[in-house]
């Protein structure tokens, strides 16, 4: 199924609430969601609301396994290390 949205702001609250959903599927029938942190700077946006007040206890972040699928590599302290971002926003 495609589905086509105006601008990132309609897609994005979609997209985190389409991965909670899905979160939570895997999580009932595994134990565990397995979500892999893509690079680059256009999922920044994702990761900040799925961090937000309005997402952050739709998904039981102790039972994800986080895998970071960057191609390059950045030291954790830079500003572009999703790792980096990640742990922000845990915080």
């Amino acid at each position: 199924m495609i589905k086509v949205f105006k601008n990132p702001k309609s897609l994005l609250p979609a997209l985190a609430e389409f991965i909670a959903t899905q979160a939570q599927k895997a999580i009932d029938r595994d134990g565990r969601f397995n979500f892999v942190l893509s690079g680059g700077s256009s999922p920044k946006k994702l990761y900040e609301l799925l961090a937000s007040k309005s997402y952050r206890n739709k998904i039981s972040w102790q039972k994800v396994c986080f895998f970071f699928g960057d191609e390059r590599y950045v030291l954790p302290d830079h500003p572009d290390s999703k790792l980096n971002q990640a742990v922000k926003n845990i915080e």
